[in-house]
């Protein structure tokens, strides 16, 4: 099972988001500021809506880096499950 290979690369956890949060930041470069950025904008969304745009704008890039590294490890993403069963 290929999600076998990430836990066991990068620790086995069942949280999946937390798994590939790890897996992005060791295999796409910038993943780590990606993420420190998603957190920051997070954090003001709720004050303007440029943070909740930013705050959108920065989880599609996130989601791009996680379907890299899914594809890399030949398994669908939680978006990609919710598509095929038609959610």
């Amino acid at each position: 099972m290929p999600i076998k290979d990430l836990q066991e690369k990068y620790g086995n956890t069942t949280n999946t988001r937390s798994l590939m949060n790890k897996a992005i930041c060791a295999e796409c470069v910038g993943a780590s500021e990606l993420l420190a950025a998603i957190q920051f904008a997070s954090n003001r969304r709720e004050r303007s809506q440029n943070w909740a745009t930013l705050y959108e704008l920065l989880n599609k890039v996130r989601d791009a880096m996680t379907a890299d590294v899914a594809k890399r490890y030949d398994f669908k993403t939680a978006r990609e499950s919710d598509a095929t069963n038609g959610n």
